[in-house]
């Protein structure tokens, strides 16, 4: 697990949340529980909304995120709760896979991985772990709603390498 602030240039980040952030133009599809197993039900805390993307876009392109095999990108809305909603653990992929989770705003939600470590949404600040290892995901408190970009790829051609290193605020893959 590795956190990287103020990973992007601010006006990349800028541009970035522009794109995605109330943008009336940018489709958000709503999807029930956020875990495998999970329903709504009497719960009408447990939902999110999210959009998957490729990597021919813009929003790929201004990541500036250099992966051998991309395996998924997507970006999170997690909506605003008047308790902290922590979702049930899950895994992105049952394979081997790196994720790299981007927040595009500051609110008091998180990301809890197997371990327990605790990881705070901060605006710009890029979260890299295994994603095919439990993680969990959380609503906000004291913002309007809890954004991220969610990155799964593969280095070195699929198999699993960790060689993701920071060079100055960016990432890339050795």
């Amino acid at each position: 697990m590795k956190t990287i602030d103020n990973y992007l240039p601010t006006e990349d980040f800028d541009e970035l949340c522009k794109l995605i952030m109330w943008n009336h133009s940018f489709p958000f599809f709503l999807g029930e529980g956020v875990a495998e197993g999970e329903n709504i039900g009497a719960d009408f805390n447990n939902w999110y909304a999210s959009h998957v993307l490729g990597a021919d876009n813009k929003i790929f392109s201004l990541l500036n995120f250099k992966v051998k095999v991309l395996l998924r990108l997507k970006v999170n809305f997690y909506p605003h709760t008047d308790q902290i909603y922590e979702h049930k653990p899950h895994v992105d992929y049952d394979f081997n896979n790196k994720a790299a989770l981007l927040s595009l705003n500051t609110c008091d939600g998180f990301t809890r991985l197997h371990d327990g470590t605790k990881v705070d949404s901060i605006a710009n600040r890029l979260l890299l772990f295994d994603g095919h290892e439990s993680h969990n995901s959380s609503t906000t408190t004291n913002a309007s709603g809890r954004w991220n970009i969610n990155i799964n790829y593969w280095d070195n051609g699929g198999s699993y390498v960790d060689t993701v290193e920071a060079t100055g605020n960016r990432v890339r893959s050795a």
